[in-house]
């Protein structure tokens, strides 16, 4: 495991204690993710990524809700994700915020 892939375990592990919805969902888009197509093969820059839209959900609400929303729209773009896996994750955010 690197450092990143060891950081990023931690930060996950803190993100379902402290918002167990945010980070199931997370973790539920990190799962379904296909790094074969993403836009960037860098996997730990990809779960980074991933990542920072789950802790700003968790952490900004709404506001968070706008970038979780574009980006897995785009992920559905790039083939890394369904377009039905993208409107899932982004409906299952919504009900989160509410």
């Amino acid at each position: 495991m690197t450092l990143v892939q060891g950081r990023l375990k931690r930060c996950m592990k803190d993100l379902r204690a402290t918002h167990p919805a945010e980070g199931l969902l997370t973790t539920a888009v990190l799962r379904a993710f296909n790094f074969e197509k993403a836009m960037t093969h860098d996997r730990d820059g990809q779960r980074e990524l991933i990542y920072g839209l789950g802790k700003q959900l968790a952490d900004n609400g709404s506001t968070g809700l706008s970038a979780w929303s574009t980006w897995l729209r785009q992920f559905a773009k790039d083939g890394s994700l369904s377009e039905k896996q993208a409107a899932k994750f982004i409906q299952q955010a919504e009900e989160i915020v509410r």
